[in-house]
């Protein structure tokens, strides 16, 4: 009899908390907002062409950008699962930037530590003549991300990679 009062209880306190009210709210609006995009692209050729257009170059866009493949993936569903408003959801919320103050804070830092980044043309020579496939390796990192190679450094394998390299 205790365990059914105590989830009256916990219902009730649902139904109290205002975050319950406002998710709901927000949600019944989002689902007029959708049924009223989903009337106007129906009924208005116009409409329709627009949200399709829109769709199209955000796609185009989003599988040209040079971004992580899951995040891509994730929109190209929610843009093609929800053609009425995909495209501009996207445009709204998914593309993803630092904030200025971010960037610009970034920046100082990148160019307070560039100095001690510059690649070592006779440690590049040595890695080309060593192995050619680490070489590009190398020059890849060096180019992408800025991070020279090094010399007289030592690096440990974890188990874990030891493994996967039996397995390759």
């Amino acid at each position: 009899m205790s365990k059914v009062k105590d989830n009256a209880m916990n219902r009730a306190r649902t139904f109290d908390n205002p975050i319950f009210y406002t998710v709901s709210a927000v949600a019944i609006q989002l689902a007029f907002l959708v049924c009223y995009l989903y009337f106007l692209s129906s009924h208005s050729k116009i409409v329709g062409i627009s949200f399709t257009a829109i769709n199209i170059l955000v796609l185009l866009f989003l599988i040209s950008k040079d971004d992580n493949p899951s995040y891509k993936l994730i929109w190209v569903v929610v843009i093609l699962g929800i053609p009425m408003i995909g495209g501009i959801l996207y445009v709204l919320f998914g593309n993803k930037r630092a904030s200025r103050r971010l960037g610009m804070k970034i920046a100082e830092e990148h160019k307070q530590y560039l100095p001690t980044m510059m690649p070592n043309e006779e440690i590049s020579r040595t890695i080309t003549g060593c192995n050619r496939r680490a070489a590009g390796i190398t020059t890849y990192l060096q180019e992408k991300c800025s991070f020279p190679a090094w010399s007289n450094t030592q690096s440990t394998i974890t188990r874990l990679v030891k493994k996967c390299m039996r397995i390759c």
